[in-house]
Order: C-alpha cells, then structure tokens, then sequence
C-alpha cells in the first residue's frame, strides 16, 4: 500500500474533462495547473468555479484577473449545514430536559434532505422543531438560502439575497449571523452563478 494522500486539487473543464491534479490545497497544488499555460490560454478563462478555500482564490485572481470567481453551491450548501449543527450544539448546551431528549440523535436528521428522513426521523425532527425556536429558524434560514440560485438573472438574485440577510439579522442567531457576513462580503462570487450556472459536482462523485 502507498501513502495515505489527504486533499487532492483537481481542475476539469466545462465539460467535466480533467485537466490537472496535484496533491494538497495549498497554493502551489493549483499553481501547478496555471504553470502549465501560457499568457493567452490564461487569458482565455472566463469563469471559474471553486470552493471558499482562499489559496485557491488567490492563485486564480492572479493568474487570470479577468476570470469571475463562482463559489460553488454545493460547497456553500455543506457550509451551511456546518453552521446549523453549530446552533444545534448551542441549543442543546442551553436546554433544558424536555429539550435535550429532542435534540439528542437529531444531527444527521437535521443535516439530511428532508426526503431522505425515514416517516419516524420526520416525526422526530417535527417535534424537535416545535420545541426549539432557533433551529426551526436556522433550518427555514438554510433552506431560503438556496432559493438565490433559482434565479436566472444576477439583479433578482442579488435582492433576494439582501432579503434573506435581513431575515437572518432578524433572527439573532449567532452562527447564522456569521455565516451571512462572510456571504454578503463576498456576495459577487456567490451571484455570479446566474451568469456562470457552474458547479463543482462532478468532482464530488
């Protein structure tokens, strides 16, 4: 057996064609790819799709400064998920005995798609959900949040995405708050998915 690689960078095309893979998501694991081209196919690249990583960010703006950046939705959505299991663990630190007997087992009902709860984990999560107003906020939070990528056109995108982040201000829930900070400062890579509809699924698979 051989070494036990940890993260891998992966760059593919448009069409899913891989391009380029170096060990690590370091800064150098995606200068490699760039090395690799010449000051015209640089300037060719108009759109790229990444996670929130800030290596991979900065090699991009300074390879192609043109290029605009789309963080992935998927990616985002897993964010999210995180930050919600974060209020989770806040709820059930403050509850009291009723609360943490709901809360206990709820992570991955939480973090699921709802279609893929079994009818008793349905059962359960609704009960939890009644009981604990800031998850039921969170969860409803996380799920307005990926309405932003049904719009086809950047200028309703970007004033549904104002409205969400007044709602999670009106929230008052801390992990949430966070979270859409870091969002509305980097809202052009998050809106720029309307002009470049690109994820990074298929590297997922």
């Amino acid at each position: 057996l051989g070494p036990k690689i940890g993260f891998v960078t992966i760059v593919m095309d448009e069409v899913g064609m891989p391009l380029y893979m170096a060990e690590g998501k370091k800064k150098e694991s995606l200068q490699g790819f760039f090395d690799t081209l010449d000051d015209a196919q640089k300037a060719g690249i108009h759109a790229v799709c990444i996670d929130r990583a800030g290596q991979y960010k900065a090699v991009v703006e300074k390879n192609c400064p043109q290029a605009a950046i789309i963080f992935d939705r998927f990616h985002l959505k897993k964010n999210l998920n995180d930050v919600v299991d974060v209020v989770r663990q806040q709820e059930w630190h403050a509850a009291h005995a009723e609360e943490k007997t709901a809360i206990k087992g709820q992570r991955y009902n939480l973090l699921r798609a709802p279609s893929n709860n079994t009818p008793e984990q349905v059962r359960s999560l609704k009960r939890l959900l009644g009981l604990n107003e800031n998850l039921h906020a969170s969860c409803a939070l996380r799920e307005a949040f990926e309405k932003t990528w049904d719009y086809a056109y950047r200028g309703p995108a970007e004033k549904y995405l104002e409205r969400w982040v007044t709602w999670v201000m009106e929230s008052g829930i801390q992990p949430m708050m966070t979270f859409e900070r870091s969002i509305w400062k980097s809202k052009d890579h998050v809106l720029n998915y309307a002009d470049w509809p690109i994820t990074t699924s298929r590297l997922e698979c």
